[in-house]
């Protein structure tokens, strides 16, 4: 199992589990709600249209497009998706999404929009951030996953960037809730990410069920 919520509305029900560990360190707790996290996103974009300033919202594809209905009442700025966020928003426009419509960066009127650095909003995928010039010129919102202070999804810096841990993956807490919902009776962490030991510890610890950290194998490197 990956990047699950907790709680979700069934979970499944195995002898064995395979589980991620992105939030396998016990330090990596939410002490926040997910409504809170969508708040600071919120207020974030209400401070760009305040000062009139071109915002770029910044995310993995997934968590870009679940951030736009949280949003709604700012889309009435231009909209511009860079190359990569483009293609996705017919996908989730066909399964029910609430999706407006957007220029695709490139395009004619998204380039003068962005050289002429009138207000806009963009919605970039984090590999493309560094090959796009034009979002340096712009008041960048993050979306990470990245806890750096459980008590608040926001941080904010002096140049009124900002980063916003939204993230729709199960913290530690969550992690071991599902894993006690699955019934598994052996766990198996996976070391590519997070913390796949001190995750397989945990679960011995709490839980009184046998876990190891899967071992490394060459056919995955």
């Amino acid at each position: 199992s990956s990047d699950f919520f907790w709680p979700v509305d069934n979970e499944i029900e195995v002898d064995e589990l395979i589980v991620d560990s992105t939030y396998g360190d016990p330090l990596r707790t939410r002490q926040f709600t997910q409504e809170l996290a969508d708040q600071r996103l919120v207020e974030a974009v209400g401070r760009s249209f305040q000062c009139q300033s071109p915002t770029a919202i910044i995310g993995h594809n997934g968590r870009l497009q679940n951030a736009i209905p949280q949003i709604r009442d700012f889309l009435y700025w231009p909209l511009i998706a860079s190359p990569k966020a483009f293609p996705l928003l017919t996908v989730y426009r066909k399964y029910g999404h609430s999706i407006p419509e957007m220029l695709r960066s490139d395009a004619k009127e998204a380039l003068s929009l962005l050289r002429e650095r009138r207000p806009c909003m963009a919605f970039v995928t984090l590999p493309e951030r560094r090959h796009l010039p034009w979002v340096d010129r712009m008041r960048k919102v993050v979306l990470s996953a990245y806890l750096s202070k459980p008590e608040d999804p926001l941080t904010l810096y002096e140049n009124g960037d900002c980063c916003i841990a939204l993230t729709d993956h199960a913290d530690f807490a969550g992690t071991i809730n599902y894993i006690r919902a699955t019934g598994a009776r052996k766990v198996w962490t996976d070391p590519r990410s997070g913390n796949a030991e001190a995750l397989a510890n945990a679960v011995k610890v709490q839980l009184g069920i046998e876990a190891a950290v899967i071992p490394a194998l060459s056919s995955l490197s």
